[in-house]
């Protein structure tokens, strides 16, 4: 049965593999723009705007415009929206015709990650021709940073033994000793002294790992902007974090002084010992008020919390922590006491402990799938992204991991708990327990080095806000607005409409007689294509098809027939992938 200790071991490392080789995954990503990467626009736009997948940091955005030749377009300093956090602008030079690059640098602040991306887009000529093409290559993000995600291994691990072993004791093992008559006796306490050493060493890794976390935040930033970093969120919640762990530590070193443990020859009551027990209880209600601020601290730079209800995820994932936290910090801390556990004269001891923390998992069980479920609705949201993405492969990874858990922990309450009653079985029945909890442990924690690595990462990017493609031109006074529906990213049917109207006054342009849509491939041998767009409707025309049936550069040309005069036309150019 000892071999099963190394399956989730071994799946950890895989899915450790899987998302280092995803690193668009590992920090905010690029969502949409305006202009859209890879437009092609009649006239230039005024200014430049990216959403990422994610808020950026104020005072860490930076936006560079460039032409072909390297010279810098923009005009004054990038901005974020004061709507939108993840949308960044800034205004552009008067431009001509001309291939140009969007070039950006922003701290997410949500997870505290850098990241960096350009995009390209071009302003045809006048005769509406092209003026180059696009260069080749695109966007790579850093990748997942090792360390980083250790630093969050240790700390939710190191976090887990302080927070679980502070339930333990209060919920199991303080309620275990009351019940029995030797309450007092050598294994009790010596085994509390332990439980409480054991929470306390946890609590020292949890502010040392949180203090090595903002020590990495830092260094990664780029010296102009540390100042801003060290203000940032994300970073006060590492020394928050940090503090909470030393807060705790003092609070369990107080416990540990006042459950003085037994030691042998010592001539003192079993009512007495158990009294050193029930003082240090205070401390450990103070501790685990601690522990639950240090989780929150943690759910609120988490990117449940960055969703768009963000008070419903940040409550869902506080509620999930906690009971990931009970649920294997408790397993660890009964690994951690299994010698006591296991010795002759703690063997009624360790039933009753058994007993109360099998209830206490049940609990935490329940939160930990309850706030899951919801949780991975907020992060993932769609099926294609579960099954699309290393995030949500590594998501069901860890939804894997739970089954056993669940299914030793449902074999230990229901079977081999009541098999234990019997005077007879009860060695066996512990030693049972023993080894299949030791199992739970060692899953437990594969499950937590699998939320670093899912922390470490972003969720998958949600789908621009806008589904419309819309472009201008002006052509003999007359403005030509296109839209095209949905937006046109790859070959497929399309519907084109166009708004005609007075390039002065704005006002709609009636009394046209027809209007003809023209599609021309421009990668090979062009083979122009015309259809008849229906019309007109007051000012507009508009026509479905499905003539962009290949990927390429588009050329799109409007001719429209007034009432009278000469054919007035205007050029655009879609790019599809």
């Amino acid at each position: 049965m000892r071999h099963w200790v190394f399956a989730p071991a071994v799946l950890a490392l895989l899915v450790m593999l899987v998302i280092s080789a995803s690193p668009a995954e590992a920090h905010a990503v690029y969502i949409s723009s305006s202009p859209p990467a890879n437009g092609i626009f009649p006239t230039a736009p005024t200014g430049v705007s990216v959403t990422l997948s994610e808020a950026v940091q104020p005072g860490t955005q930076t936006l560079r415009v460039t032409n072909a030749s390297g010279v810098r377009e923009e005009m004054g300093k990038a901005t974020i929206s004061p709507i939108d956090p993840r949308i960044v602008t800034i205004g552009l030079a008067p431009i001509g015709p001309g291939v140009y690059t969007v070039q950006w640098i922003v701290e997410d602040a949500v997870d505290g990650h850098w990241t960096s991306g350009s995009f390209y887009f071009m302003v045809q000529n006048p005769d509406g021709s092209l003026p180059g093409t696009f260069p080749g290559g695109s966007t790579s993000y850093p990748p997942i940073s090792l360390a980083e995600v250790f630093l969050r291994f240790v700390a939710f691990l190191s976090l887990a033994i302080a927070f679980g072993g502070t339930v333990l004791a209060i919920v199991a093992w303080i309620p275990a000793g009351r019940d029995l008559e030797n309450a007092g006796d050598s294994a009790f306490e010596s085994g509390f002294a332990a439980l409480l050493l054991w929470a306390r060493l946890g609590a020292l890794l949890f502010a040392a790992a949180a203090g090595g976390w903002w020590v990495h935040a830092v260094t990664e930033a780029p010296p102009e902007v540390v100042p801003v970093v060290i203000g940032s969120a994300f970073s006060l919640t590492l020394i928050a974090r940090a503090l909470l762990g030393l807060a705790l530590a003092a609070v369990l070193s107080l416990a540990i002084a006042r459950a003085r443990p037994w030691t042998p020859g010592e001539d003192r009551a079993p009512m007495e010992r158990e009294a050193d027990a029930e003082r240090a209880l205070l401390p450990l209600l103070a501790a685990l008020i601690l522990g639950l601020f240090a989780v929150f601290a943690g759910t609120a730079g988490s990117h449940a919390a960055a969703t768009a209800v963000s008070i419903l995820g940040a409550g869902m994932d506080l509620v999930h922590q906690i009971g990931v936290y009970t649920w294997v910090g408790g397993l660890l801390g009964i690994v951690r006491l299994r010698r006591w556990l296991r010795a002759p004269e703690g063997l009624r001891l360790a039933r009753g402990v058994y007993a109360r923390f099998s209830q206490l998992a049940g609990y935490a069980v329940a939160l930990v799938l309850g706030a899951g479920v919801v949780l991975g609705l907020l992060l993932v949201g769609t099926v294609t992204a579960l099954l699309g993405t290393g995030y949500g492969w590594t998501l069901l990874g860890k939804i894997a991991l739970f089954i056993p858990m669940v299914s030793l922990g449902a074999y230990n309450r229901y079977r081999v708990l009541p098999a234990s009653s019997m005077p007879d079985a009860l060695p066996r029945s512990m030693g049972s327990l023993a080894e299949n909890v030791r199992i739970e442990a060692v899953i437990g924690a594969v499950v937590l080095l699998i939320a670093a690595l899912l922390t470490a990462s972003t969720p998958p990017a949600t789908a621009p806000a806008t589904n419309l493609f819309a472009l201008q031109a002006t052509s003999d006074g007359v403005r030509f607005d296109l839209e095209v529906d949905p937006f046109p990213t790859v070959p497929g049917s399309y519907t084109f409409q166009v708004l005609l109207s007075n390039a002065t006054t704005g006002v709609g342009l009636g009394g046209t007689r027809s209007a003809n849509l023209t599609l021309t491939l421009l990668d090979g041998t062009p083979t122009p294509q015309t259809i008849r767009m229906d019309g007109p409707h007051g000012n507009h025309y508009f026509v479905d098809t499905s003539l962009m049936s290949a990927p390429g550069t588009w050329r799109v040309d409007l001719d429209v027939v007034p009432a009278t005069g000469p054919t007035i036309s205007a050029t655009f150019h879609i790019v599809l992938q």
